[in-house]
């Protein structure tokens, strides 16, 4: 603590990037499966289920209603076709709500957006989710970028940090570089 409060009185300033979607700003997003699972958790709340509970209850539940459909990623240019898109993850930071180290390599200030997305899901996939909680990420496939578009077949929802904002089938991200100032 000490170390923080020492910052702070030294002034030690740092310039953080954000992420850019409709002139919305923000630190992380998802569309998609976990966007969803946002979406229901806001019902769990008010059933008295908070926190990792409730999510883990809305992601179940997402995990039955969730279907898959087809998506065209531009990552900068380099663009990649998902059959069976399931979630695209895009953040500012390293770790993802509830302590999911999904993003390992991003720094709030690199100038890039750091984007995981996933395609399909089944009970494979639960060993590897624990690890993104205890160690780090190792599914879906990683991108860095500085712009990010994504045209799905059927409407998806999107959340910005742990909100849910609506649906669409279309979506467009940038990063607008050291525009926060954080002590």
């Amino acid at each position: 603590m000490e170390h923080l409060s020492g910052g702070i009185v030294k002034g030690d300033v740092k310039e953080v990037d954000l992420i850019n979607y409709n002139e919305r700003k923000c630190m992380m997003l998802s569309v998609g499966f976990d966007a969803m699972s946002m979406k229901l958790r806001e019902k769990y709340k008010g059933k008295g289920s908070k926190g990792m509970v409730g999510y883990a209850k809305a992601s179940l539940e997402s995990l039955f209603a969730f279907k898959k459909t087809g998506a065209v990623i531009d990552y900068d240019s380099q663009v990649v076709e998902v059959n069976d898109f399931l979630s695209l993850g895009v953040s500012k930071l390293k770790h993802y709500g509830y302590g999911l180290r999904v993003f390992s390599k991003a720094l709030p200030n690199d100038s890039c957006l750091h984007a995981v997305h996933f395609n399909g899901f089944n009970l494979s996939l639960v060993a590897p989710l624990f690890l993104a909680a205890v160690y780090k990420n190792v599914l879906g496939d990683y991108h860095k970028a500085k712009k990010i578009k994504i045209e799905v077949e059927k409407k998806m929802p999107i959340q910005l940090d742990g909100d849910y904002v609506h649906c669409a089938d279309n979506f467009e991200f940038d990063v607008i570089e050291k525009v926060m100032r954080v002590v």
